[in-house]
């Protein structure tokens, strides 16, 4: 067996395609032969085999493992693998573990640790013994080996009984390890990574024995505070380079369990804040010239990890080592340390660091790499991302921003009074980079600042625009971020500071326009027009009279600045969209002006990054904003943004669709759902042509739902042109949407393709009806049929919502009709009333919840015998027993629910409607407004349903419980009132027998109508 598997490994490993697969696919094939995995441990055993075939054979062990070892196993497939053998693998893997081979032991230790997890311990019981055993006693391979096992057997395997069964001991080893000076570096750092794994299980059952982990962790910290205190004291400037690595990658893992503890069981550390912090400081205002020096000068290769993934260079260690800084920074010991030093500065450093030192090392750590240098020069799209701070790539730079936000806002004028003083020291006789950085810090200060109540000293204020006009003013080589700070830190001085406004912000947004085209850097060019949008949304009266420039800086930076692939140029087109959308916020008439090419402007962006749908959405809500704003002017705005939208969708049907073409449709729904009433002449002649042969033949669902939609407001502002409208054959507009409905509600249609096919019927049911004849009856037949073979919730939805308007004006009509036509095997009314009734409650959206009430309301007040005959589902009977279910088990025992007629399923979904209890007085108001317009109708039950609703508010569910057990949404108080009346009045007028529903109720629910006086 032995031979044959080195031979297809030998394959396995070829460049030829064919040989490999099918290398690969025989491997797969013996995974049944219980030869197979006892023949992969001989391989990587045997030490005159390359080395490659030995890691080779380890890893298909792997994929055996996961396929074949238990039905625990996520990856599991079979053939299930016989006791014997697996207890051969596990006598052979153990060894492997401790092989001198680093490759060979990593490798196995994954293998190991994948078996472990299914049977540790009960299969496996003397593997926790055996690891500490080789921890404790090994040697520097052993030990590594075993402490890769136990970290994944603590991450995946221990359960809370098993840690707690061996954790003095285990904890005992992990110190031990770690304090054992004749141990590597690299050890003792995965001895500590350990220990912080153990910290996360006692963080996950502390709720549960909170004073026994509280025991257990305050007599562990006893022993490893005062290591880590010795491991942070450690010299570093002096060793030499693999010891500075070894040292760090401790240094790092001791940083982050002390953070670990911090933040998870604060508590406990608080006697040790003061030594520790001191510790780290020191260490980090001994190293930060190296750093400087490393990164800042020179190009020193950063971000670096080990091969057991533990990073060791310098810039990760300060970043630990800055985050630890900040977060001590909240303990109140050392906030006394750094106030004492503040007072007494002749203390010296012995309570700590003063806040000069703190934020001089801010200054020093916050200066821009060289690495990032070159790859901002490069990607305008990755400076963005840092100055947003949207990136994965958390760095020196960054936290030394946030670290000066925690200082001013601890200490706001001691903060800024030194800072200053280090700006004006700096632009004396600083470099560039250091200049910069200091700029940058102050940008992040009065970032925070202008969304807060703090202000900045005028003085201060003053100061800083002569800097700033020095840095904007810089044409040295290598001097373009510092530009690029100026004209940002501009714009945000600018925002906070009232002594900064009016001329002098004039003369920074003059010199940030020009700029923005004339600077000879994308860099500066880009940080201009991102901080322009600054300037449009905090003085928008003295940026009126610029709308223009900046929309045509915005147009020259596009000419001039070619953009690579759209997901590679995101954040430069977002720049450019928001400023535009700031821009034409100042005055959206700028849209209709006759030389206008805002809308082009618009297009053009969304060429440039088409298919990004972030992108997309960012025009998507400008153009909508401006479509509300120029609701008024909508033939001039269909004037300017028809031509682009329309040759979108041409394009659309003439080529293949592309992601333009789907943008076109949802553009052109925004504009039609702000549309005039009615709509402009040719309207309906310029759009419908175009969104019918889309409709008819496209597959694509986000192109069909804004397509849907766009035809749905088209009808609702102006059936009378859509009726009208003939295309070049004759047909009507009428027949081209029916048409549309009939191939979207048809079986080869997906919901999802469907999804805004209710919307559209139910518009021209209720706009149309009295032109639809023989048609009518169809459409809802086709409707029906279609919804009971829905199954997603919004389809489910847009369906029922045909009926639920429909029965708002004419339930009886509605009841008659579905009693009268089948669907499928069912009576249309059961089928349809059951799969209403059965989604109600997921119902979303503040128009379409309100319909749902008032057409349920009105189903019940018809007191029909048909509906009465109909049993829905009702209540979940829920078990006694307390044991949890599996999946299996559900799936044999599905659970069970009562079975009640219509009208009590009616009450229940209306009264789970209605705001908590607790909410009471909240709804007073709505009662009231219910109240009033029931008082003032000649016919209550008829116009209950003209009840105002504010149109304004959110169309989204709000997350929360309430006491029917539902998620709550957002609450709708003059819904709330119409509820309450309506129970009022069936009780009053006891309406569908509803005193003895009302004994039908859980004691919840009559609760929770009694508490609203629904029943006295």
């Amino acid at each position: 067996m032995e031979q044959e598997v080195l031979r297809l490994l030998a394959d396995v490993q070829a460049s030829e395609e064919a040989p490999r697969r099918n290398a690969e696919s025989r491997l797969q094939s013996l995974y049944g032969h219980e030869n197979f995995p006892i023949a992969l441990t001989n391989i990587a055993v045997e030490q005159s085999l390359n080395l490659s075939f030995r890691t080779q054979a380890l890893l298909i062990l792997k994929n055996w493992v996961l396929a074949c070892w238990s039905q625990a196993l996520e990856d599991w497939k079979g053939p299930q693998a016989k006791e014997e053998v697996k207890q051969a693998v596990r006598e052979r893997i153990f060894p492997l573990v401790t092989n001198e081979e680093r490759k060979i032991r990593t490798t196995s230790a994954y293998v190991m640790s994948k078996i472990a997890s299914s049977d540790f311990p009960e299969e496996w019981p003397t593997l926790l013994p055996d690891l500490l055993g080789l921890i404790n006693n090994g040697n520097n391979n052993e030990a590594h080996g075993a402490l890769r096992v136990l970290s994944d057997i603590i991450e995946d395997s221990f359960s809370d009984e098993q840690f707690f069964a061996v954790a003095k001991q285990l904890v005992r080893v992990l110190y031990e390890t770690a304090c054992t000076d004749s141990r590597p570096y690299n050890l003792r750092a995965i001895a500590v990574s350990v220990f912080r794994s153990c910290l996360e299980i006692l963080e996950m059952v502390k709720s549960d024995y909170e004073q026994e982990v509280k025991n257990f962790l305050s007599e562990a910290l006893t022993a490893w505070v005062p290591y880590f205190v010795e491991v942070l004291d450690l010299p570093l400037l002096q060793a030499n380079e693999q010891l500075f690595q070894g040292i760090v990658t401790l240094k790092i893992q001791v940083v982050r369990t002390l953070m670990k503890i911090r933040f998870q069981f604060a508590p406990l550390l608080n006697d040790y804040m003061l030594v520790l912090f001191q510790s780290t400081w020191n260490e980090l205002n001994q190293i930060k010239e190296r750093y400087v020096q490393e990164f800042i000068e020179n190009d020193t290769e950063g971000r670096l990890v080990d091969a057991d993934h533990l990073p060791y260079s310098l810039d990760l260690f300060i970043l630990e080592e800055l985050d630890f800084v900040q977060l001590c920074l909240k303990a109140k010991p050392i906030k006394d340390a750094v106030m004492a030093q503040q007072s007494v500065p002749s203390l010296g450093t012995r309570l700590g660091p003063s806040i000069e030192q703190l934020i001089y090392a801010t200054i020093c750590l916050a200066q821009i790499t060289v690495e990032d240098e070159g790859l901002w020069d490069i990607d305008q799209n990755i400076f963005l991302c840092e100055e947003a701070s949207a990136t994965a790539n958390y760095s020196p730079r960054t936290a030394c921003g946030d670290l000066i936000l925690k200082l001013a806002d601890w200490l706001p004028e001691a903060t800024a009074s030194t800072l200053w003083n280090f700006t004006q020291s700096i632009f004396h006789s600083g470099n560039r980079k250091t200049q910069e950085s200091v700029l940058y810090v102050w940008d992040q200060i009065l970032t925070e600042w202008s969304e807060g109540d703090s202000q900045l000293d005028a003085n201060i204020a003053c100061g800083l625009v002569q800097h700033i006009t020095k840095a904007i003013s810089s044409t040295q080589a290598g001097e373009v971020f510092l530009r690029a700070r100026g004209y940002l830190l501009a714009g945000t001085l600018a925002k906070t500071s009232a002594d900064v406004r009016g001329q002098q912000a004039k003369v920074f947004l003059e010199q940030t326009i020009h700029a923005a085209t004339q600077d000879p850097d994308g860099v500066v060019q880009i940080s201009c027009l991102k901080v322009l949008q600054k300037y449009c949304e905090t003085l928008d009266a003295l940026v009126i009279p610029y709308q223009k420039n900046i929309i045509s800086a915005i147009a020259a930076f596009i000419s001039n600045n070619p953009q690579g692939e759209p997901e590679d140029s995101q954040d430069v087109l977002a720049v450019l969209t928001e400023t535009l959308r700031a821009a034409i916020s100042l005055n959206h008439g700028v849209i209709v002006e006759p030389e206008s090419r805002v809308v082009d402007l618009l297009f053009s962006i969304a060429n440039l990054g088409e298919g990004n749908f972030y992108l997309a959405g960012l025009i998507s809500d400008a153009f909508e904003e401006f479509c509300e704003e120029l609701c008024n002017e909508f033939i001039p705005l269909c004037e300017k943004v028809l031509p682009p939208i329309t040759q979108a969708l041409d394009n659309g049907v003439r080529d293949t669709e592309t992601p333009m073409t789907g943008f076109a449709a949802n553009l052109l729904s925004l504009l039609a759902q702000n549309g005039a009433e009615p709509l402009p002449n040719g309207f309906v002649a310029t759009i419908v042509p175009r969104l019918a042969r889309l409709l008819l033949t496209s597959t694509d669902s986000d192109l069909l739902q804004a397509g849907c939609e766009a035809l749905k407001h088209t009808v609702h502002h102006d059936p009378k042109q859509v009726l009208e409208w003939r295309d070049e054959n004759g047909k009507s507009g009428l027949e081209i949407v029916l048409m549309i409905i009939d191939r979207l509600l048809g079986p080869t249609t997906t919901d999802n393709m469907a999804l805004e096919v209710g919307g559209l019927a139910a518009e021209v049911v209720e706009k149309l009806s009295d032109h639809l004849g023989p048609f009518l009856p169809e459409l809802l037949r086709a409707v029906a049929i279609r919804l009971a073979s829905a199954t997603t919730t919004p389809m489910i939805q847009s369906l029922i919502l045909v009926f639920a308007r429909l029965t708002i004006r004419q339930a009886k009509d509605v009841v008659d009709f579905l009693s009268g036509i089948n669907v499928g095997d069912q009576n249309g009314l059961q089928s349809v009333i059951t799969k209403w009734l059965a989604n109600s409650e997921y119902f979303s959206g503040y128009s379409e919840i309100r319909q749902n009430v008032i057409a349920l309301s009105r189903l019940y007040a018809l007191d029909d015998p048909r509906l009465r005959s109909i049993i829905v589902q009702g209540d979940m009977i829920v078990g006694k027993s307390n044991r949890i279910i599996t999946r299996s088990q559900a799936k044999s025992n599905p659970q069970q629910y009562t079975q009640i007629p219509v009208p009590l399923k009616i009450i229940k979904l209306l009264i789970k409607e209605l705001v908590p209890v607790s909410d009471h007085a909240a709804v007073q108001q709505g009662l009231h407004a219910a109240g009033s317009a029931a008082e003032e109708s000649e016919d209550e039950w008829e116009d209950l349903d003209e009840i105002g609703f504010p149109g304004s508010r959110k169309d989204l569910l709000a997350l929360g419980e309430d006491n029917s057990g539902r998620q709550s949404r957002v609450r709708d108080d003059e819904t709330n009132g119409f509820l309450l009346q309506f129970f009022k009045e069936i009780y009053n007028g006891n309406i569908g027998n509803f005193r003895e529903l009302f004994q039908a109720l859980t004691e919840e629910e009559r609760y929770q109508l009694s508490s609203f006086g629904g029943q006295s």
